[in-house]
């Protein structure tokens, strides 16, 4: 992740409590600025012990001792693992919401109420995955959505929505 000083000037500090410090940045610029893809690889990814998702979160390769542990147990252990990743990305956003709100620019506020609704009930989760670009395929979007809503309720971000297919004939002709 390559950021510019203005970036960096406006996402410091980091605020105690967020587990995914590039994830800060990404919604930092997302907000108040622009998000442009570099294609040549300045570093290699790695993953390590103590990262907050990706693979040693949730796929940890059971020691000699769990191997004989049965799946109802390993099932489990994912299953917090992920409940722990969910309340980690809640609390990112709810820090991100209490630190920007007032500042956000009406663009992002409208991303913001977008996915407060979409936490709320399906059909604001349904409207928030068509209007966003996550990266994911829709049907896991709408399953993040309805895990998020048990972790967060509110972001206090207010903003004017406009209808629905209006925002989303927006947001495809940005596209």
């Amino acid at each position: 992740m390559l950021v510019n000083r203005a970036t960096l000037e406006r996402a410091l500090p980091f605020p105690a409590g967020i587990v995914m410090h590039d994830w800060w940045l990404a919604m930092v610029v997302a907000a108040f600025g622009e998000i442009r893809h570099v294609a040549a690889p300045h570093l290699k990814y790695r993953q390590h012990d103590g990262n907050a998702v990706g693979a040693s979160a949730t796929n940890q390769r059971p020691t000699s001792a769990a191997r004989g542990e049965c799946s109802a147990a390993a099932a489990q252990r994912r299953g917090a693992s992920r409940r722990r990743q969910i309340d980690g990305i809640a609390d990112q956003i709810r820090l991100f919401a209490r630190r920007f709100g007032a500042e956000l620019p009406a663009h992002a506020r409208e991303d913001m109420n977008a996915f407060s609704r979409g936490i709320e009930n399906w059909r604001g989760a349904v409207e928030f995955v068509l209007i966003s670009h996550t990266g994911e395929t829709f049907l896991r979007a709408l399953k993040m959505m309805r895990r998020l809503r048990k972790s967060v309720l509110s972001f206090g971000v207010e903003a004017c929505c406009p209808p629905f297919a209006q925002r989303l004939r927006r947001r495809r002709s940005a596209s």
